[in-house]
């Protein structure tokens, strides 16, 4: 390459030419290791002991067309003479210096360190910078986006919801082990490859493939117990043996003492639910972006499911118990298969943040409340929308199934309950009035009875309607006596119908008689508020906690 008046740069690579680099200290002249004698013996030394040409001063001073040499100097290792942006110059040389490679201006090859290259995805100096500078600004509005819709510490307007953990810091500063080995499995199929050269659309062709496998790899299940079959070749999720067939509870206890914690979430547990029917492991969503399974019974931890990029705000188990769905603050709602720990259906950019998620009593579909003011139905085998209810005027924070899966109720932040015909977007009745608060949780079930369902209120109450053809309030079944206001507390009924617990603000476990409803029981469970609660539904005095101070704990 030569400079702007003619003369070649220096550092000019020759290799490409049977030359050597030049370097600062040579003269910008025609040079070359099969230089002639006869050039050679043109070169003296002055007193110092450096070459020098004592012809140069008897050579005429107006220079001749570049071109003009380049002839007579072909064949013998010399510099041709091209033109060359010395900007991209400056920015390929410092690419080279900086990565180990440059892109070769003329044929738009790359010449170096091919496996740098693959690592990095061909880009120079520059343009990585401006690729950080990028991320970093889209990074700065999610974080903004986030914060706003967080409500600075509470994620939905101060009732209380879980916080979004971490920021910028945790989810760009901190390389992912999956891109890292990303990265080393990239540098070694590079390196392994006998080629000199690399074209541009071979690293495009590199890089996209390794985005591919970076993608694929975002869902990763962890399973933590010693063998996914036992002696007989059952699976890990399913019931063991001494504990199926185990009869109803006939009669159930406020329970009375602490009896275990499950430990292994780094931040606030938000919700948690048990098994269908036999109760024998828990699922969790954590605020550290994970969901877990556990053995009830040893208290252990048994598969962790990683792959929500936020907090993770809700998760259910399906009616079956064979797969689980999940909702984050990262706009995904995932599907899992319980016992392979993959993803069945995903939605990887929902229309807004969702709050809750409920399974249809068939199994065949989802229905998520969002943070638009939506339900959003959507379809298990193809993760398409079916159908949105849009009818509420806030954000929709609960959603409850009525006679089979027939009808639904829906709970929001404008106040109201809302009762629809499954599969119609238009309410068939709405429960409203001025007096009445927000609603942000109810149960998971219909009482045992099989005709109420019970509703966390906003004003310290738990208010109670009827599963009917009416939906009207029960007014005789309304529980006070604890702190709930601005927190969705999700209370839980016995498994004979005889008590309904719930958390609170405060840290407590609070039963009631379902019957008068005079509380019977309070308890100080948790360091901070207690976010969730499972009454088991085989042990008459089971009941587990949740909480945001990472622990789940067990009371009996």
């Amino acid at each position: 390459m030569v400079g702007w008046d003619g003369r070649p740069a220096a550092g000019t690579h020759l290799s490409a030419y049977g030359g050597t680099p030049l370097s600062k200290d040579v003269p910008a002249c025609v040079v070359g290791p099969s230089l002639p004698a006869h050039h050679l013996g043109e070169l003296g030394n002055d007193d110092s002991g450096n070459a020098s040409n004592p012809t140069t001063t008897s050579r005429p001073t107006h220079r001749t067309h570049p071109a003009a040499d380049v002839e007579s100097a072909r064949g013998i290792g010399a510099v041709e003479y091209t033109d060359v942006d010395p900007r991209m110059f400056a920015e390929q040389t410092h690419t080279f210096h900086a990565k180990g490679y440059a892109r070769d201006p003329a044929s738009r090859k790359f010449v170096g360190n091919l496996a740098q290259v693959y690592a990095s995805g061909g880009a120079s100096v520059s343009e990585a910078q401006a690729a950080a500078g990028k991320r970093k600004r889209e990074a700065k509005h999610v974080d903004d986006d986030d914060a706003r819709a967080a409500g600075a510490g509470d994620d939905s307007g101060g009732r209380g919801f879980a916080v979004r953990p971490g920021g910028w810091m945790d989810r760009h500063l901190t390389l992912p082990a999956a891109e890292e080995k990303r990265k080393q499995d990239v540098a070694a199929a590079a390196a392994d490859k006998n080629k000199t050269t690399l074209d541009a659309s071979e690293v495009d062709a590199a890089a996209a493939a390794a985005e591919t496998e970076t993608k694929d790899s975002k869902n990763v299940a962890t399973f933590h117990g010693s063998s996914k079959q036992d002696y007989q070749g059952r699976s890990w999720h399913l019931c063991p043996r001494e504990l199926t067939g185990r009869p109803d509870v006939s009669q159930s206890y406020p329970p009375k003492r602490w009896v275990r914690s499950y430990a292994g979430h780094s931040k606030g547990v938000s919700r948690i639910d048990l098994f269908p029917e036999t109760g024998h492991l828990l699922l969790s969503a954590s605020m550290d972006k994970t969901c877990k399974i556990w053995d009830v019974a040893k208290g252990r931890q048994l598969m962790t499911y990683a792959g929500h990029q936020q907090a993770v705000k809700d998760a259910a188990f399906s009616p079956d118990g064979s797969l689980f769905a999940s909702v984050s603050f990262d706009k995904q709602i995932k599907v899992w298969d319980v016992e392979r720990g993959t993803v069945v259906m995903e939605v990887s950019k929902a229309s807004a943040v969702p709050k809750c998620v409920t399974w249809h009593p068939d199994q065949s579909c989802l229905l998520v409340g969002q943070s638009d003011n939506h339900v959003v139905q959507y379809e298990l085998s193809t993760g398409d929308v079916v159908q949105e209810y849009d009818r509420h005027l806030g954000e929709v924070n609960a959603v409850f199934f009525l006679d089979g899966g027939k009808r639904f109720v829906s709970s929001s932040d404008d106040k109201s309950l809302r009762i629809w015909e499954f599969g119609v977007p238009i309410e068939v009745k709405t429960v409203a009035d001025p007096s009445q608060h927000a609603a942000p949780a109810c149960t998971r079930e219909v009482h045992p009875g099989g005709k109420h369902v019970s509703f966390t209120s906003m004003d310290n109450k738990i208010l109670t309607y009827e599963a009917t053809d009416k939906f009207r309030r029960a007014s005789k079944k309304t529980f006070a006596g604890h702190n709930v206001a601005g927190y969705a507390c999700r209370p839980c009924y016995s498994p004979d119908g005889r008590h309904i617990a719930s958390g609170d603000g405060d840290g407590k476990l609070n039963v009631w008689d379902w019957r008068n409803g005079r509380l019977v029981k309070t308890m100080r469970a948790h360091d901070k508020v207690t976010i969730d609660c499972a009454w088991h539904p085989k042990e008459s005095s089971t009941i587990l906690t949740a909480s945001w101070d990472s622990l789940i704990k067990m009371w009996q």
